[in-house]
């Protein structure tokens, strides 16, 4: 059986499947993406794992558990890349997307076996009027490697369009990471944030409770007492009570 790069057409999604890039042995923050801990000097344990395990149920240490070790080098499939041009003589297919591997590696280049084998590239992949005719053509006559970057460049524009209302930050840069850090986690224990939120609560009753006294109870000092002083504290906090109370004006 005779296979070459003519069973692809400009507009298939492919999957291709190589050997990663090797990166050796690396720490949890980089091979499974952990926050770390404490990078202040405080700190000894900046980028391990921490804590491991449970207490005795379940008694030992959970199956798949993010570990330092070996990173790269395994086989990765990478699914759903769009072909964007074949050049029979030169035998090379031109994909849109991330293949695995170093440069000079081998590849395995397969139809997708989530998308539909055959599938023209269409004027809605390419929404920019500049992508739609002047790129396309310069692709089917085979006018070089820049004419393939630039529809590149405007098909990846055309997935980012949008407002901000409607697209995060991942969909916008194409990734599907979290478009922010959660903040605020574990960053103390539950006791304290009680302890911060009640002490807010109350410095604001007591600011809240002095305005209104200044608005409602406007009392001040009898005469021969000086403002500021603790007698004169004395006679408007008596003052007050008695207002309240309804003994007198």
């Amino acid at each position: 059986m005779n296979l070459n790069v003519t069973q692809f057409q400009a507009g298939d999604f492919v999957d291709v499947i190589g050997r990663s890039k090797g990166k050796g042995f690396q720490g949890v923050m980089k091979k499974h993406n952990m926050a770390g801990q404490g990078a202040a000097h405080g700190s000894k344990t900046h980028r391990r794992n921490g804590a491991i395990g449970n207490r005795s149920t379940p008694g030992r240490i959970w199956k798949n558990m993010g570990m330092p070790g070996h990173l790269g080098d395994e086989r990765v499939t990478v699914q759903n890349l769009q072909v964007m041009q074949v050049r029979e003589s030169e035998k090379i297919i031109l994909v849109s997307g991330a293949v695995p591997g170093s440069n000079g590696s081998f590849v395995v280049v397969r139809p997708a076996i989530k998308k539909p084998a055959k599938r023209v590239m269409s004027a809605k992949v390419l929404t920019k009027a500049a992508a739609k005719e002047a790129k396309i053509a310069l692709i089917e006559n085979g006018r070089g490697t820049q004419a393939m970057h630039d529809v590149v460049v405007a098909m990846r524009a055309a997935r980012r369009s949008g407002t901000a209302n409607t697209k995060t930050k991942a969909d916008v840069d194409l990734s599907g990471a979290k478009p922010w850090r959660q903040k605020g986690h574990r960053s103390c224990p539950r006791g304290l944030q009680v302890i911060g939120h009640l002490a807010w609560w109350w410095r604001r009753f007591r600011a809240e409770a002095a305005r209104l006294f200044k608005e409602n109870f406007k009392i001040g000092p009898p005469a021969g007492v000086s403002e500021g002083t603790e007698r004169a504290d004395q006679c408007r906090r008596r003052a007050y009570d008695r207002r309240v109370r309804g003994d007198g004006d």
